[in-house]
């Protein structure tokens, strides 16, 4: 009663009951029992299960032919697949290059620029007991061939001390060499190879260094430790490297500064871009610090080339200069040792890899001894740190080179570790 009388107390609610028994009087009501459950007696009964049995056939019809085609889909999809692989292993077989041939871009730098690149090996004189001194392999380093007619690039501190030059090709001939110019300020020199006329030599391409970028990859290419055809990688990290902030022997050159790995061996390679060509001539790296090396720009050894190429025509020799004694053609004066001018960014980033730096205010860092050479002899060590000449305080390498160039003797003052050491240098005459 109580719902009833909630009910009718809602507008919407009256309204439907009024509708209701309308219908009633109108005898609505009567038609719809005539096809509801409860006019069985009367023989009207609606056909309600024929009707559930054909709605129930109909709907397990529908659901299976669904489950069919879905069914088939699948197998669509699993000949597709299984086409598309022997597809590509057809391909593979027909010889179309797999993805490590088709991806290796510094793989593809390396095989087309590799056949150019040389060992060159430096057989000096060495020191013995007394006058027993004999002549015998001292040094090596790496080189890259760019005339077919033979004419190498390397450093210059590669062939300083050579008696004799003998230069490997990777294929495994072997030449004779000789020295055709040097230029110590750019650490730059061209060596002929001594062969017949009809032999036509593997060159390398050479690009330009002016459109490099930092973050660019490039390939350096060499022998270190005198293990042929060696290649290291990495990235451009700047390409506006003063030589006065390293310390070069050219302050106004502005040097190529790559993380790819110069080793022991490979000065002189070449620095390659992805296209193979030569952007760059390795040329020294710190020691104790991986991940800063430094290259001679390709465009400043274009010039150098061409001047190497007119001197071998025209066989014209530049005198060079001594206050002790004139030099012949392609002689000069020697301590063996390679040079880098500890500037404040350098020892900074020194500091970082090695702590025995932190004391180290200023200096010249020795990085490379040539054994034999007159500073192996007096003593002097790589790793150690010129610190003074004749008793002066020295802050360049450029200061060591002056001394040297006179040819006289003098005294330089080491750091290593904690000690101070003073040794002799006695420069000698090679070439």
């Amino acid at each position: 009663m109580a719902a009833q009388c909630l009910w009718k107390r809602l507008p919407g609610c009256r309204e439907v009951l009024q509708l209701s028994h309308r219908l009633k009087e109108r005898g609505i009501r009567p038609l719809c029992r005539g096809f509801s459950l409860e006019t069985k007696g009367k023989g009207k009964r609606f056909p309600w299960t024929l009707l559930g049995s054909l709605a129930g056939f109909s709907l397990g019809y529908l659901l299976a032919k669904h489950r069919e085609n879905q069914l088939a889909g699948i197998r669509g999809l699993m000949v597709a697949a299984k086409t598309n692989f022997q597809d590509e292993v057809n391909s593979t077989d027909s010889g179309s290059p797999p993805r490590s041939a088709t991806f290796n871009f510094i793989a593809d730098a390396v095989e087309k620029a590799a056949p150019a690149v040389v060992y060159i090996e430096i057989t000096g004189r060495r020191a013995g007991f007394g006058f027993m001194g004999h002549t015998g392999p001292t040094s090596s380093g790496s080189g890259f061939i760019v005339t077919e007619d033979g004419m190498v690039l390397t450093n210059a501190h590669v062939v300083e001390n050579a008696a004799k030059v003998t230069v490997k090709l990777k294929d495994g001939r072997e030449f004779s060499g000789i020295v055709v110019d040097l230029d110590f300020e750019n650490d730059l020199a061209a060596v002929q190879l001594e062969s017949d006329k009809n032999i036509k030599f593997p060159t390398l391409t050479l690009g330009s260094s002016s459109t490099i970028r930092p973050g660019e990859w490039v390939v350096a290419m060499g022998s270190p430790l005198q293990l042929s055809n060696t290649i290291t990688a990495g990235i451009v990290s700047t390409v506006h490297r003063a030589g006065g902030e390293i310390g070069l022997p050219n302050p106004e050159m502005e040097y190529i500064q790559t993380d790819a790995a110069i080793n022991i061996g490979n000065s002189g390679g070449p620095l390659v871009n992805l296209d193979g060509h030569v952007i760059g001539i390795n040329a020294i790296t710190v020691r104790f610090a991986s991940g800063i090396s430094f290259s001679i720009p390709i465009d400043t050894a274009k010039e150098f080339l061409s001047q190497a190429i007119e001197r071998l025509r025209s066989g014209k020799h530049t005198q060079s200069k001594s206050p002790k004694r004139q030099l012949a053609p392609y002689e000069r004066w020697y301590i063996g040792v390679s040079m880098l001018t500890l500037t404040p960014q350098i020892l900074e980033q020194l500091r970082r890899r090695d702590q025995s730096f932190n004391k180290v205010k200023s200096g010249v860092f020795i990085p490379q001894v040539n054994y034999g050479s007159p500073a192996h002899r007096a003593g002097v060590l790589p790793g150690d740190i010129l610190t003074k000449i004749n008793g002066n305080k020295i802050v360049s390498n450029k200061e060591v080179y002056r001394h040297v160039n006179r040819g006289e003797t003098f005294e330089v003052e080491v750091k290593r570790g904690d000690k101070h050491l003073i040794f002799t240098l006695e420069p000698e005459v090679v070439g």
